[in-house]
């Protein structure tokens, strides 16, 4: 295998609306000029790769906004910038003496590490235009540039394509020297190719998109990581997911095997950063850095693609056992289960869920752990075991009773790890969901009969699983809300797909020009925004002072995300009308996985009978509030006069 290298530079281009910014990345990227003038809305990106001195280069070229009212927008995409590029039209004075506005807001905004030695370009663009129009002259564009430290200078034409590539290949170059270059290698047959063009609207890429309530909250180093995260996501993993069922195969081959594409996913997706991005900042030595608000901004994405979650090594229920491990386990136990996960070499799975007892209410738990000399014997049930099926499956993390006596009930238990080749368990049938297997991973029914395993597997210690299991399942909620509101926008871009198809016309009619039809759409654009703020603010709580600290929000999001999202995937069922339901589409699996989402980690009724009783502690407060204000009233009433009017009253006129 060959070592390869690439560098990704981040070049800006500013400058005022008009002077061809978009004309002049348009001629380096893709040789075309349009002489229709459209100006850009927010910010595009176009990527060219090119070699540098024998190093090769991916250029990613962002167009901000000239317009004044767009500019609040633009500079969040100038952090992290390795050039930047300064258009004015040789033709427009204004344009030209705007250059010093466009370079110091740049320095405060981007905030370089060397902002004297900051490398910038500076285009005269637009030199087509007859001589005797051009107002700014050579000498005076190039006097500018020497007193800002000597910028190199080019005068240009987008539509003549003159001085194009010579401007750009200094562009690289002087990109290329900055130390703050982004670099990702790896030992691969084949290079990593990830085309990070316009965003599908043709304006704003995907980090722009961050709600203005979370915005300031999410580093630059995130949002970066979030556009190679949708871009990998909608140019990787969604097209393979078809391939995916494919390779899985049939009858009882789809228990014995595992997809390869899912590896090459899993090889690029680590090649690009795209790896263990859950654990959150600040709480584990693993994490990668990222908080749990932007890892959230991450997972939404993940959640359009049924591959991308395990694509990356995000996926459940690996990141809440890998949670557990970093968080609770010994340096033993993470040695010999945690690297492996974190390695994406085995997968786990977590078994809680027993079919005899009411599992809703943990306090029921009952699979029997008693403790012999040195080991632990298991006796009971479990179902519901998600990635039991999988043949990579290697560890299972067990809930059970090592105390039924105890008179704290959330004493009683304790979670024990159990490998999965153990002997005296029996997986007694895999389960479906809705005729759906989701095989491979699957979702087992097991049967523990006097499994031993070293005193040593016990995880904290006894009577710690309810500690255990509250801890991982806050996060986890979280993760399983933000992929279910991505599962929901790429069902309104189903339901967008069919009503704008021209063949489609009911009672002579397009979908789309039905009231009914665009009512769905609004009211979806309207549930899936209010439903990701209520999952960014439980993130931001969970940041901020802890899980612990944020159960309300975390509830509020765990039982308003499925529903909201189960409502939109039924509109794009009904907009497809009988292929809805079929395989034609992802809609009837993606409404049959998040169905589950109203039972797993907790069935919506607990979290809602648990939120009902606390906000009533309120009651008292909000009576006595009531009655003070009723009292101000009457003494307010009486202060001026006045009798207090009945609903409906006739005003009375003294004639």
């Amino acid at each position: 295998m060959s070592s390869r290298k690439k560098v990704l530079l981040k070049v800006i281009i500013l400058g005022d609306s008009g002077v061809g910014k978009t004309s002049l990345m348009n001629q380096y990227v893709n040789k075309k000029f349009s002489a229709s003038y459209k100006a850009t809305i927010g910010a595009d990106f176009l990527t060219r790769e090119v070699l540098v001195d024998d190093r090769q280069v991916t250029m990613q070229l962002w167009d901000t906004a000239g317009q004044e009212r767009f500019q609040s927008l633009g500079v969040a995409f100038y952090r992290g910038a390795d050039c930047c590029v300064l258009v004015y039209d040789v033709n427009n004075a204004k344009s030209f003496e705007a250059l010093d506005s466009w370079r110091d807001e740049f320095l405060i905004q981007a905030s370089p590490r060397d902002p004297p030695n900051f490398p910038f370009v500076v285009l005269g663009n637009k030199i087509d235009v007859e001589e005797s129009k051009r107002v700014i002259s050579n000498k005076r564009a190039m006097t500018f540039c020497q007193s800002k430290g000597d910028i190199p200078y080019f005068e240009t034409s987008a539509k003549e394509a003159i001085n194009i590539d010579q401007a750009f290949e200094v562009i690289a170059r002087n990109a290329l020297a900055q130390e703050e270059s982004e670099e990702f290698s790896g030992d691969f047959d084949d290079p990593i190719n990830i085309h990070i063009e316009n965003d599908r609207d043709g304006s704003v890429i995907m980090s722009a998109r961050i709600p203005a309530i979370a915005v300031n909250r999410v580093s630059d180093a995130a949002k970066r990581q979030l556009d190679l995260v949708a871009k990998f996501v909608e140019e990787e993993c969604i097209p393979a997911d078809p391939v995916v069922e494919a390779q899985t195969g049939e009858g009882d081959a789809r228990w014995e095997g595992h997809p390869s594409i899912i590896e090459d996913l899993k090889t690029k997706a680590r090649a690009l950063g795209l790896w263990n991005m859950f654990l959150p900042k600040g709480h584990y030595k693993e994490s990668p850095g990222f908080t749990n608000l932007e890892y959230g901004l991450m997972a939404e994405w993940l959640g359009r693609s049924h591959v991308a979650s395990e694509a990356c090594n995000c996926a459940a229920p690996d990141t809440g056992n890998m949670e557990v491990l970093a968080k609770y386990g010994n340096e033993a136990q993470k040695q010999q289960w945690l690297k492996p996960l974190m390695d994406g070499k085995i997968r786990s799975a977590f078994l809680m869920t027993e079919p005899q007892v009411a599992s809703s209410d943990a306090t029921n738990i009952e699979l029997d752990i008693k403790r012999e000399g040195n080991e632990y014997v298991l006796n009971g049930q479990k179902w519901w075991s998600s990635g039991a099926g999988d043949p990579r499956c290697s560890i299972y993390i067990v809930m059970g009773k090592t105390d039924p006596n105890n008179k704290d009930p959330y004493r009683q238990q304790s979670v024990v790890l159990v490998p999965a080749d153990t002997p005296g368990i029996t997986i007694n049938r895999m389960l479906n969901v809705y005729g759906y297997d989701d095989a491979p991973h699957g979702h087992g029914h097991l049967t523990f009969k006097n499994v031993r395993v070293p005193v040593s597997n016990i995880v904290l210690g006894e009577g710690r699983g309810f500690e255990i299991i509250q801890g991982r399942l806050g996060p986890g909620r979280i993760h399983h809300a933000m992929r279910t509101i991505g599962a929901a926008e790429r069902a309104l871009d189903w339901m967008l797909l069919r009503v704008n198809d021209e063949s489609k016309k009911p009672f002579g009619k397009l979908l789309r020009e039905h009231g009914v039809i665009l009512e769905w759409i609004a009211k979806s654009r309207i549930e899936i925004d209010a439903a990701r703020l209520i999952v960014l603010n439980a993130a931001i709580k969970m940041d901020e002072l802890g899980p612990k600290k944020a159960l309300k929000e975390i509830a509020q999001a765990k039982v308003l995300v499925p529903s909201t999202a189960l409502t939109v995937i039924d509109r794009a069922v009904q907009a497809f009308g009988g292929a809805g339901v079929s395989q034609d589409t992802p809609l009837a699996y993606m409404w049959a996985g998040i169905r589950t989402l109203r039972l797993a980690d907790g069935p919506d009724e607990v979290h809602l009978q648990q939120m009902g009783r606390n906000e009533n502690k309120r009651g008292p407060e909000a009576t006595a509030v009531i009655k003070r204000q009723r009292a101000k009233t009457e003494e307010l009433l009486k202060e001026y006069g006045v009798e207090r009017r009945q609903p409906g009253a006739r005003i009375q006129h003294k004639l």
